[in-house]
């Protein structure tokens, strides 16, 4: 499991929720300028938004309070 993210930001809050259920996972930091990271961050979210979560095929990420979610 892997959960991208850029210090300071809202990630806190899913880093906090995997530390809580004690899962193994791997922190990836984000650069907040150009969100470049080893691996790419828009394999895990099109929209290049943190946090970001991959476990396996499965990716869940932030959607920005539904502004970019189709109506």
């Amino acid at each position: 499991m892997e959960l991208f993210q850029i210090a300071g930001s809202s990630s806190f809050v899913a880093h906090c929720a995997l530390e809580e259920i004690g899962r193994p996972y791997d922190l990836v930091a984000v650069d907040p300028k150009d969100r470049s990271v080893p691996t790419d961050l828009r394999e895990v979210t099109p929209l290049g938004r943190v946090p970001a979560l991959r476990d396996g095929e499965t990716c869940v990420y932030e959607t920005g309070g539904g502004a970019d979610v189709p109506r």
